[in-house]
């Protein structure tokens, strides 16, 4: 994949996929979107490892994660822009 850096620059960086699934006990007000899964992560986070580990990983210079929205298990929506070529 493909990332465009602080200082715009272009880089290439090696990307691992990996699927949760999640059961819920009860049902969900709104969609799960990526801003609260992250928020989520983010609060277990410094729960279990302090605020100053969670500042650390968050503020460094490659995106440790990203999170993508929540969705129905095996109905991954397929992507609506064409793919970008870089020279």
């Amino acid at each position: 994949m493909t990332i465009r850096s602080k200082n715009g620059n272009l880089r290439e960086i090696k990307v691992q996929s990996l699927k949760l699934t999640l059961k819920f006990t009860s049902p969900l007000a709104s969609a799960l979107q990526s801003d609260t899964i992250f928020g989520q992560f983010c609060w277990y986070y410094s729960y279990i490892y302090g605020v100053e580990k969670l500042e650390s990983l968050i503020n460094q210079e490659k995106p440790f994660t990203v999170f993508s929205d929540g969705f129905l298990e095996d109905h991954i929506p397929m992507p609506v822009l064409k793919p970008v070529s870089i020279d």
